[in-house]
């Protein structure tokens, strides 16, 4: 394999927890901090040029994008959710960031 992606991305940088037996995960949970950098470092210690693609789908905060920048990651879009009549919906091919799957290149 060249790369491995990484579902759910944004649980690197905070996940949403929610105690066994809650009656709502609304309600009953709250953010927790994920390993954010200091498990990227490591990788990258080990193998160099991290191969990940990351889902970078649905609310993400600017951290999430800060850590995928970070290591330079290429991220997802989903041609699906581009056609809401939004001319700069990120997921329209003609607003993909460098960094998006299919035009990144790894070297």
């Amino acid at each position: 394999m060249d790369a491995v992606r990484l579902d759910h991305f944004r649980g690197f940088v905070a996940a949403w927890h929610v105690p066994a037996g809650a009656s709502t995960a609304q309600r009953s949970g709250h953010w927790v901090p994920g390993p954010d950098a200091d498990l990227f470092h490591a990788i990258e210690t080990e193998l160099g040029t991290l191969p990940f693609i990351v889902e970078d789908l649905g609310t993400i905060t600017p951290e999430v994008y800060a850590l995928r920048d970070k290591f330079h990651l290429p991220g997802t879009r989903v041609l699906q959710f581009a056609f809401d009549g939004q001319s700069n919906n990120p997921y329209l091919p003609e607003n993909y960031s460098p960094n998006t799957d299919g035009l990144y290149r790894y070297s």
